[in-house]
């Protein structure tokens, strides 16, 4: 489970509303663990004293930017009469004039019984975390609200984001929408609250009043809702600071003492506003409302705990709306990259972007500008486009450094703006040189003899860390003199992210003929909190782009961090933990023919206690920019997974070549300069290029670098490469956390292999796995063209936390366009059992989880597959974010196809649903037939339901209609001759049989409807040689009796009779009787059955052995009125029967 201070130092770090563009910040983002969780729905009740309070719906429009949707809210009504939907709709409307979203907001309102004292209740029908955009880490967003961040659908575009109930018992709603129902319940006030409750107004919390403990976190996941995330107590303590799961969070929540802080409502209300937190804690009503006493009967009243007659609010309250923007509802952003370095005799363009959700007052707004004890000069901001402002300055040719900052912006809920929100960028004014290249560490990038040109700023004025010389902190073991983030201190938590940058001067990188590349040598040692990377200019420093990604096949210990955005992280050290030098270098073929200048970034981010810093960051040394002949270096992006027939794309990756010969290692080859190639069999192949240039020719050759998967046929066994001792037919890709290798573990819960020395393992060496982790195991490609009997199966090893992690198999017949859960059941063999309601696979879905004693093997039947020429699997590991274990180990897979041979067509049938041989009737069609049979096809008749299918099945048919039905199956071979088999089904009418009774006593004659044929059973059990339709009973009990009507056979509704009562036996007083009735046997008995008239069991009661008297009481008491029978009974033998009529 995360610790709440690591969630805590994460809210901090991306809790500003405002987001500065450093270089980071267009790279780094959240959207790499996406999880959805079920929440918590919010009721509202009912106050029985009247308030008089009317709040009118305000011009709240005025809260949005021009131009924004006014329908984003699609409602599917249950149960509403029209009337109910107007005022729905009016509240809806209210919303709709404030908010704004890109995404359809799909509400289902629901009109139905909620129960005494509830008017209606509502949330969100999923959350998400970490989605694209998101501003605040791991923390869950309402699905509205987090797919109006993320800019895009999350769920499905069917499904409902907000689900609202409205009590229908409830006699004095107000329909209206003029608020004038005095007395009574206005529904748009109650719609209103509640789809504030759906759109984010509600937290997570999970209260124990057994032992007074709480969970803040959403459903056990270890992360909040964003509402939580701001709640805090009378002095400031934060919730997610205090400890989860405990007595102390439980008193938190009782303690009448909660409130919200954000920036908005502090401003709107002076200070944080009180949440409702009573003693004893309220479910459904507690933390999710603004405090009933202090702001009942205020404009701010709508998102308290309860709505009174005659109370209507039309308008949310600026509190709410304010708490709302600081959720992310209405946000603005401000976009600036900082200029670092600028030519000192030319003109500075500084630019900034504004995206906001709500109105904008920028008549004031201006870019600061002062030089080193110089005034503070004001310059008017012009918006060149939507959004966009620009302003050209001249800077002082006398001067060396121009500061400035951006204020005097403001929005609707009066929230002022300064960027950067405390001192000022800091802009080097210089002559930037031009250098030729190559430059070489040797002609000054070893930065022995000074800094080679290289100067050094930041974004914040004067808190620049690059410095030149030698190292004394833990880079000390480095004997030369380099560049470092601070020569003699460590980092320490700064007051706002820092950019340090080191900044090249101008290469010379114009002549097309030649190949450029850039290396340097680097130590580093960064914390969770500081980062690096390296970016380009083509505009002497107004404008930055990153140099390169992570793990491009281009780059050589270019980045280690592809996750968040591509950067350099971690420490370079070696097995034994002393720094160690690493050499970094990355090609420039998309930068020649321009002048180039470099910035090496250090990022130091916010958010850490002082213990997550005290780190040195980064050295740089021997930076170097060569200039060769062209080389033949090529990349692709479809290296790691591909089908055959997918096209691979390949790109030249230097500048400078004449001419292009491609060899992809398969006999093919283009002379392209960016081809696409097919691959048509699987394999791995080798690919070369070779180039021409001016002073000759060069080759590059990547070895074993397209992965296109084998293809097998319709047997696959261990020998064939399915004990996993060969390479090749099986492919990893692994997504996120731990993925899958190849080997023989030792970790207990997935060590060894079922055979050989290898399997495949999540982890091979690791002792558990990570949480939110993603990986898959490909299988070749099969051929399922003969159609019969396919098993697929393999031995497994596991230990998942249990329901909540674990792995599924998926098959594909469209080369991985789409995959399908295999085999939906758990059942032995098979899946183990449903995943947790809150899981990543799905509510209550078929996994393989928990722990596996030993090595299992697991099989299941494919041949519904048949026919199918491309069949692929996968397997599919999927971890949460809490609990980890050991892992899983994969051994041993096969396949068994049918084998070959002549053509006999043969298939089964099964009653699937209805009465066997009457109209409405479904039967399931299994094939059985063997041999090489390339199609099939079926025919059930014309009135069937289908009436022809194509494949193995099985197929399920309906014979709705009576009539004669003749099913052929036909199979055909490989030179398409067909052979057939069929059977005949009659289908006769439904009908509904029933049971008379005449006379009483000793004998009770038993008469069935009319029809063809009869049977009679007696306690279900068949009566033999009962077989007409009159049967005279002389014994007690339940009987019943088939009918048959041409061939449809139905069994009537069961009849209970006594054919005698001996009361010597049993005397039964009262009868009839009322709450209790008292028995006395004469006679010992084992049990005392109850039925109804209808022959249904009612009521059983055990007797103690020599047990004469018996007094049925509350079970009795509860009995509907009417006729029952009691009998008595040792060892199911029939001792005696009673007539009793209750009243």
């Amino acid at each position: 489970m995360i610790k709440s201070r690591m969630i805590r130092k994460l809210l901090n770090t991306a809790k500003v509303a405002v987001i500065i563009l450093l270089a980071l910040a267009t790279q780094f983002s959240y959207g790499q663990n996406l999880q959805s969780k079920k929440g918590p729905i919010i009721v509202c009740p009912a106050e029985t004293v009247p308030n008089e309070l009317y709040i009118p719906r305000s011009n709240s429009s005025h809260l949005r930017t021009s131009g924004a949707a006014s329908d984003i809210f699609e409602v599917e009504y249950v149960g509403f009469s029209e009337e109910a939907q107007v005022a729905f709709q009016y509240a809806v409307d209210i919303w709709e004039s404030i908010l704004k979203t890109d995404v359809k907001i799909r509400v289902q309102a629901t009109w139905e019984p909620l129960g005494t004292g509830v008017l209606g209740s509502a949330g969100a029908s999923v959350y998400y975390r970490d989605f694209e955009n998101a501003p605040i880490p791991n923390t869950f967003y309402p699905v509205a609200l987090a797919e109006k961040l993320a800019g895009q659908e999350l769920n499905s575009s069917e499904d409902f984001d907000i689900e609202a109930s409205f009590n229908s018992e409830f006699s004095n709603w107000y329909l209206g929408t003029d608020g004038q129902g005095s007395g009574q319940y206005d529904l748009v006030s109650v719609v209103l609250h509640e789809l504030g409750h759906g759109l984010g107004f509600i937290s997570g919390e999970n209260y124990d009043e057994s032992n007074n403990t709480a969970q803040w976190d959403l459903s056990d996941t270890g992360f909040p809702m964003v509402f939580t995330s701001f709640l805090e107590d009378g002095e400031g303590v934060n919730i997610l600071d205090v400890a989860n799961g405990t007595e102390e969070l439980g008193t938190f929540l009782t303690s009448s003492d909660v409130f919200v802080s954000t920036d908005l409502v502090n401003i709107s209300n002076s200070g944080p506003a009180k949440i409702f937190a009573p003693s004893p804690y309220d479910p459904g009503s507690s933390i999710s409302h603004w405090d009933e006493s202090t702001f009942n009967n205020t404009p701010n009243a709508l998102m308290t705990p309860a709505v009174a007659p005659s109370e209507v609010i039309h308008d949310p309250g600026i509190l709410t709306l304010g708490f709302f923007a600081d959720m992310g509802w209405f946000r603005t952003n401000i976009e600036h990259s900082p200029v670092l370095v600028a030519e000192a005799s030319s003109p500075l363009k500084l630019q900034v972007l504004i995206k906001s959700d709500t109105a904008l007052i920028d008549e004031d707004f201006v870019v600061n500008v002062f030089y080193a004890d110089g005034d503070t000069v004001a310059h008017a901001l012009t918006e060149v486009s939507n959004g966009l402002y620009s302003v050209q300055l001249t800077p002082d040719p006398t001067e060396d450094i121009l500061s400035y900052y951006f204020d005097g912006l403001s929005d609707a809920f009066d929230k002022t703006y300064r960027v950067p929100e405390t001192g000022s960028y800091e802009v080097t004014l210089t002559s930037i040189p031009t250098i030729s290249v190559p430059f070489s560490a040797a002609g000054g990038g070893d930065f022995e003899s000074g800094t080679a040109n290289f100067i050094t700023t930041s974004n914040i004025a004067g808190e620049g860390l690059w410095e030149h010389g030698d190292v004394v902190n833990k880079f000390d073991n480095y004997a030369s003199t380099a560049w470092v983030t601070s020569l003699r201190e460590t980092m320490t938590s700064p007051e706002q992210a820092i950019e340090s940058a080191l900044i090249s001067p101008l290469f010379d990188l114009t002549d097309l003929g030649k190949d450029y590349n850039l290396s340097f040598d680097y130590l580093g040692d960064f914390s969770d909190f500081d980062v690096a990377a390296v970016y380009y200019s083509l505009d002497t420093g107004l404008t930055w782009s990153k140099l390169g990604h992570a793990y491009d096949d281009l780059g050589i210990s270019w980045y280690q961090q592809p996750i968040y955005g591509d950067f350099f992280s971690g420490q370079t050290v070696d097995s034994e933990g002393v720094f160690a030098v690493q050499n970094a270098s990355y090609p420039l073929y998309e930068l020649a023919g321009n002048a180039v200048m470099f910035k090496i970034s250090h990022q130091l981010l916010t958010g850490g206690d002082p213990a997550d810093y005290g780190n040195d960051g980064m050295l740089i040394d021997n930076f170097e920019v060569s200039s060769t002949d062209p080389a033949g270096r090529f990349y692709s992006v479809d290296t790691t997974f591909n089908f055959p027939e997918d096209e691979i794309h390949f790109y030249y990756a230097s500048s400078g070549a004449q001419s292009y010969d491609w060899d992809f290692g398969d006999g093919s080859g283009s002379d392209q300069q960016n081809p696409v190639h097919v691959y048509t069999t699987g394999g791995s192949y080798n690919v070369s290029l070779t180039v021409t240039h001016a002073n000759g020719s060069s080759t590059f050759t990547r070895e074993n670098y397209i992965q296109v998967i084998s293809q097998k046929g319709r047997t696959y066994l261990v020998t064939d490469g399915g004990d996993f001792e060969t390479v090749g037919d099986f492919i990893p890709v692994n997504v996120a956390g731990t993925g899958f290798q190849r080997g023989s573990s030792t970790v207990t819960g997935k060590d060894g292999t079922n055979s050989g020395s290898f399997a495949w393992v999540t982890g091979l060496t690791d002792a558990t796995y990570d949480n939110d982790s993603e990986a898959y195991l490909y299988s070749p490609e099969f051929d399922f063209t003969i159609i019969g009997d396919y098993q697929m199966s393999f031995y497994a090893k596991y230990s998942f936390e249990n329901l909540w992690d674990g792995f599924i198999v998926e098959y594909t017949l469209d080369r991985g366009q789409t995959w399908i859960k295999l085999d939906e059941q758990v059942r032995d063999g098979w899946y183990d059992a449903l995943s947790d309601p809150n899981a990543v696979f799905g509510s209550e879905v078929p996994i393989f989880t928990g722990a596996t004693d030993g090595f299992e093997q697991k099989t299941v039947d494919v041949g519904f597959l048949g026919g199918e020429s491309t069949v692929s699997f996968r397997f599919t590991f999927l971890t949460d974010a809490a609990e980890i274990d050991a892992g899983l180990a994969l051994d041993d897979f096969e396949l068994i196809g049918p084998e070959e041979g002549a053509v006999v067509p043969d298939f089964s049938s099964s009653l699937t649903f209805g009465q066997e041989g009457c109209a409405g009737v479904s039967y399931t069609f299994t094939n059985e037939s063997t041999g090489s049979i390339y199609d099939m096809t079926w025919f059930f008749g014309e009135n069937a339901t289908p009436i022809q299918a194509s494949g193995p099945g099985p197929h399920v048919v309906e014979f709705s209609t009576e009539g004669t039905y003749e099913v052929v199956l036909t199979a055909i071979d490989q030179d398409q001759n067909p052979f057939s088999t069929d059977t005949t089904i009659v289908v006769s009418s439904l009908h509904t049989p029933a049971i008379t009774q005449t006379g009483s006593g000793a004998t009770v004659e038993l008469t069935l409807s009319q029809g063809d044929s009869y049977q009679w059973y007696l306690e279900g059990e068949i009566l033999t040689g009962a077989t007409q339709q009159v049967y005279s009973a002389t014994e007690s009990g339940v009987y019943s009796g088939e009918v048959t009507v041409g061939q449809c056979t139905v069994l009537a509704t069961a009849v209970s009779i006594i054919a005698s009562v001996d009361s010597e036996i049993v005397s039964a007083y009262p009868n009839p009787t009322y709450d209790e009735l008292y028995l006395h046997l004469k006679e010992s008995a084992q049990v005392i059955v109850v039925s109804d008239m209808a022959g249904r069991i009612v009521l059983q009661k055990e007797l103690d052995p020599g047990q004469r008297t018996v007094v049925l009481s509350q079970k009795w008491r509860e009995l509907e009125q009417g006729l029952y029978i009691l009998t008595f009974k040792n060892q199911n033998e029939l001792v005696g029967s009673l007539k009793v009529l209750k009243k």
